[in-house]
């Protein structure tokens, strides 16, 4: 599924400001991106979006939760050890739509992940 989260001020024609896409599989949940509009970035968007496919996951029975970034992603790899997920050894090119290839950090999540997740408020804008 993909998440959308779109500014609903009632002044301005509807536009998204964030998403995330993810799968689930035999209990674990999978985050393929995250992305949020830079004007919306830094006012904790991505944390609740990475929280609330967390929390869908855990309601589907996943018990892990796998996500990759890049290296210079420095937020998204803040996010992924503020809720509790561990990296992993770095995967050569793992990007490679992009030139030039671009290694990926892998995450890996659990109990802590989720238990953050169910803690994290619903972001307001």
């Amino acid at each position: 599924p993909t998440l959308i989260a779109e500014d609903t001020d009632k002044w301005r024609q509807p536009r998204i400001i964030g998403y995330t896409q993810f799968s689930l599989g035999p209990s674990v949940l999978f985050g393929y991106d995250l992305g949020v509009h830079p004007d919306y970035r830094r006012k904790g968007l991505g944390a609740a979006l990475h929280a609330e496919r967390c929390r869908i996951g855990a309601r589907f029975g996943a018990t892990m939760v796998t996500g990759v970034t890049q290296p210079a992603n420095v937020a998204m790899r803040r996010l992924f050890d503020r809720c509790g997920m561990v990296e992993g050894e770095w995967i050569r090119e793992h990007y490679t739509d992009v030139e030039p290839h671009v290694d990926g950090i892998p995450y890996m999540g659990g109990a802590p992940t989720f238990e953050w997740a169910a803690k994290e408020p619903p972001w307001t804008g």
